[in-house]
């Protein structure tokens, strides 16, 4: 079987979702089908000319046939290839280009959803050009419309596009991300008697609000009570804002290994209140043993039993996170027991299993 992904690669170890998701699935999938390739772009971020953009060839890796190609040599490689396979791996708008010619081509084509882009584009803080803005959600048109095969990353993400487009609910398959195996970590022990460390993924570029201010708030009031501290992955939006009463820390983006490294030597994971149709950390951070405490409008809460291998708390209520908070720091909870058996995520996540899974829907 001949299957081409397309999207964004990533050679550096520091992915957004997206990229990690892309990257992780195809390593999976060129390991079980040696005829598998992966295409790329030559994007404007990368300084490349008009004519690198057109016609342009990159060889990234030719053992693994992982390729930057200008858009009309993508083209060319589609026609000339004619794949059984060609999987969208990660929103990119040159790809929009795929549905012009998609009639000559004798393959299905499959689109993995990671979110919907109609409303990350509404809800974003940064002013976007509007053309950019136009050929982003005309991809996502495009490939509601037309794309034989709908992955979608949750049932919370599947709900979100329903309300935003129309599209065939037969052709809807739902897999989610998978775990990298350096997160498999059954060692953890967690004191409540000594200082906790907790994580809480912030983002970068101040792209959207992820409730940085929410969750200081919240530990502001348990900061007189219980000893702590916050460590925050991402920029300090919250600055002048609400003044943190506790320790804190921000950190630069890290990459695969030294997120685990920190995740192994951390006990507490908060996901906030804004939405994520899934979030690879929160499963990594199960995976290594923390305690993970995330709003209802996280997708990976489908992985989640209350109480038992983690938390989540109702999203349209303020107080709900800080009762969690406040009966695990009392230690209401065998919190040991729970890392224990947040660990046996990576048992149903691990990307051996995810990728037979899509290899499943290829074969279909």
């Amino acid at each position: 079987m001949k299957i081409v992904f397309l999207g964004r690669y990533n050679e550096s170890e520091k992915l957004n979702g997206p990229e990690k998701f892309a990257k992780r699935l195809f390593g999976e999938i060129a390991a079980k089908n040696a005829d598998s390739f992966f295409i790329g772009y030559f994007f404007k971020g990368s300084q490349s000319s008009f004519m690198k953009r057109l016609i342009g060839k990159k060889e990234l890796n030719t053992e693994q046939h992982i390729f930057q190609l200008g858009i009309l040599r993508i083209f060319l490689f589609l026609m000339k290839e004619q794949p059984d396979i060609i999987h969208i791996v990660t929103h990119e708008r040159f790809i929009i280009s795929l549905f012009i010619y998609k009639s000559f081509l004798k393959g299905k084509i499959i689109v993995t959803h990671h979110s919907v882009v109609k409303v990350e584009l509404n809800n974003t803080i940064l002013k976007l050009k509007k053309y950019g803005r136009f050929k982003d959600v005309l991809f996502e048109r495009l490939s509601f419309k037309y794309a034989d095969r709908h992955v979608f990353v949750s049932e919370l993400l599947l709900e979100s596009s329903i309300k935003h487009y129309s599209f065939d609910k037969k052709k809807v398959v739902i897999i989610p991300n998978g775990v990298d195996g350096i997160f498999s970590f059954a060692g953890k022990t967690i004191d409540v008697e000594k200082k906790l460390r907790i994580l809480f993924y912030n983002g970068f570029n101040n792209v959207f609000s992820r409730g940085l201010n929410f969750v200081i708030d919240t530990l502001n009031q348990l900061s007189s009570y219980y000893p702590f501290e916050l460590i925050v992955l991402g920029e300090d939006n919250a600055k002048n804002k609400i003044k943190p009463l506790f320790g804190i820390t921000f950190l630069e983006q890290l990459s695969t290994n030294e997120l685990f490294i920190l995740m192994k030597e951390t006990s507490i994971f908060i996901k906030s209140t804004e939405f994520d149709s899934f979030s690879f950390m929160v499963v990594e951070a199960m995976a290594s043993g923390m305690i993970v405490i995330i709003s209802s409008n996280v997708g990976a809460k489908d992985y989640i039993q209350h109480g038992i291998n983690g938390f989540i708390y109702d999203k349209d209520s303020p107080e709900a996170l800080y009762k969690v908070l406040k009966k695990l720091f009392a230690n209401y909870y065998d919190l040991n027991s729970i890392s224990k058996q947040a660990t046996f995520v990576y048992n149903i996540l691990n990307w051996d299993a995810i990728s037979s899974r899509y290899l499943e829907l290829y074969n279909s």
